[in-house]
């Protein structure tokens, strides 16, 4: 499901912004003519677990997001990400006999 999100809102934008809070999931891109977003919901079939110790946002590079998460799923079904506010993401990928997959990818900070 991340995989197939990321490849929807990369049609749209260079970089998603990844957004949570309680009760979702949000990965929204934007450019001068049209927008894309996906939500995850709690209780979403495609979501194992959900934990969310505030609400935050960030935002990525959708290149660099969708070879990260292409290299992960090929060889794992689960995936747990972490972010925070304007800090990096964490993409985990359990893979058989307790091996992992990390990948970190730092985000796009605009200056004030």
């Amino acid at each position: 499901e991340l995989k197939k999100a990321i490849a929807d809102v990369s049609l749209v934008g260079d970089f998603v912004k990844f957004s949570a809070d309680n009760e979702r999931l949000l990965l929204t891109a934007e450019s001068d003519v049209s927008s894309a977003s996906v939500e995850f919901s709690r209780t979403s079939e495609a979501v194992i677990d959900f934990d969310v110790k505030e609400p935050s946002a960030a935002t990525f590079d959708t290149s660099m997001l969708e070879k990260m998460v292409k290299a992960g799923s090929a060889l794992a079904d689960v995936v747990t990400l972490e972010f925070s506010t304007n800090k990096p993401i964490k993409l985990d990928f359990r893979l058989p006999y307790e091996g992992k997959l990390i990948f970190y990818l730092a985000p796009r900070v605009e200056a004030e």
